[in-house]
């Protein structure tokens, strides 16, 4: 009698934290990946204001100075391709997170309305 009672509890305590737990695992995998694309970012970014600073550095004369020119224009390109790249990726996430909470809240309203 006290085995099946216990038995039971811990069957309904699984059912309750079950998507407690994939809730968060769903969240932390967010939280990482967000986090790995944030770094790469920074990354790519900086390296791009490190080659900006050695550019200007080597300016000496009037033909370094439109070489400048030229390379200010094909970062400033590059920078934009890289913010455009960075949003896509970033709207890729959080569409594949809302994707994914769907499911878990669905998963979710039929075990509590008994429609498994």
């Amino acid at each position: 009698m006290n085995m099946d009672v216990i038995k039971s509890f811990t069957e309904q305590m699984q059912g309750f934290a079950a998507p407690l737990t994939r809730y968060n695992q769903l969240l932390a995998s967010n939280i990482e990946q967000l986090t790995r694309l944030q770094l790469a970012s920074a990354n790519a970014y900086a390296e791009l204001g490190l080659n900006q600073l050695q550019a200007v550095s080597k300016v000496q004369d009037t033909q370094s100075l439109a070489a400048l020119g030229t390379v200010q224009l094909e970062t400033a390109s590059q920078l934009s391709r890289q913010m455009l790249d960075d949003i896509q990726k970033l709207s890729a996430l959080g569409q594949q997170f809302k994707e994914e909470l769907d499911v878990l809240t669905a998963d979710g309203i039929k075990k509590s309305t008994g429609k498994a």
